[in-house]
């Protein structure tokens, strides 16, 4: 298979074009005849057979946690199973601690519009690590057309993903060498999760890759964070002498359109302070633009 996706790149990058339709339609015959599309067949052994299940985070550690509701409930749901997770280097510190998952592999793909190329030749790599697992399932947790396109490289028979995002890119705007129409992304997945609900908080967005695909209700809907010895140490050492509450104000935001107005601050600081006048604030900073 990776000789074949090598094959296919080499006349990509000879038309300076990237066809979904035509890339489907070569590699569907190729998963077909390789065993990746058929379910397993009922019988004594493939009862005993683990499910795999792979899930694709392609975002920064910000949004990784607001996926780790998401990560503890695709456990709950399939407690047997073998869970993959994929992420990009600035969550793995975050994700290599999750007690649901039973591998976690680093995309170090470079997600950039203008450098496609670069990026198929890190999928390549990436799905040589994901093939043999033959997964059952793969959730995709981002919107980009990237991630639909390495959920399809992973060979995984059932891919759930979001709609893709469109943003403010057009298709002449994504590469300076190949030509790329993510809007057909869709075409990637098997179930598509409809964004039908944008101002329902992004935590409950997650959990709509199990509640519309699987209608599975979920059991708790709060986030995690895993903690390694170190990090309950240093935490310690940073209150342990604390003699009054202390509240950590944790700004970031990667984009204007993310950023909390100051004013918007102020007023959640005084709401706190009148009702915790003995409250202690320590300022934990985001990136310059904060």
């Amino acid at each position: 298979m990776i000789q074949a996706f090598n094959k296919f790149f080499e006349h990509v990058k000879e038309k300076k074009l990237f066809s979904i339709r035509e890339f489907i339609k070569e590699f569907e015959q190729k998963f077909d005849a390789a065993g990746y599309r058929q379910p397993p067949k009922v019988n004594a052994y493939s009862a005993r057979r683990q499910t795999k299940i792979l899930i694709i985070h392609d975002a920064v550690a910000g949004d990784f946690v607001i996926h780790t509701g998401l990560i503890r409930e695709i456990r709950r749901v399939y407690p047997s199973a073998c869970i993959v997770l994929v992420v990009k280097p600035n969550a793995f510190q975050l994700a290599e601690l999750c007690p649901y998952v039973d591998e976690v592999i680093i995309n170090r793909g470079k997600l950039s519009y203008a450098r496609f190329a670069e990026l198929f030749t890190d999928y390549i790599k990436l799905a040589e690590k994901l093939l043999p697992y033959k997964f059952d399932i793969c959730f995709s947790l981002a919107y980009m057309a990237e991630t639909q396109l390495l959920m399809y490289m992973s060979g995984a028979r059932v891919r759930i993903s979001y709609t893709v995002y469109a943003g403010e890119f057009d298709e002449k705007s994504l590469s300076n060498t190949v030509l790329f129409n993510f809007k057909s992304a869709a075409q990637f997945s098997t179930h598509i999760v409809p964004r039908i609900n944008y101002r329902c908080h992004r935590v409950d967005m997650a959990f709509s890759l199990l509640e519309y695909f699987l209608h599975a209700p979920i059991e708790n809907r709060s986030l995690e964070i895993w903690y390694s010895p170190f990090d309950i140490n240093v935490a310690k050492n940073f209150v342990g002498n604390a003699s009054r509450p202390l509240y950590a104000l944790c700004m970031g935001g990667s984009h204007p359109r993310k950023l909390y107005p100051p004013e918007s601050y102020a007023k959640f600081l005084e709401l706190v302070v009148n009702d915790k006048p003995t409250a202690t604030f320590v300022i934990l900073g985001g990136g310059k633009t904060d």
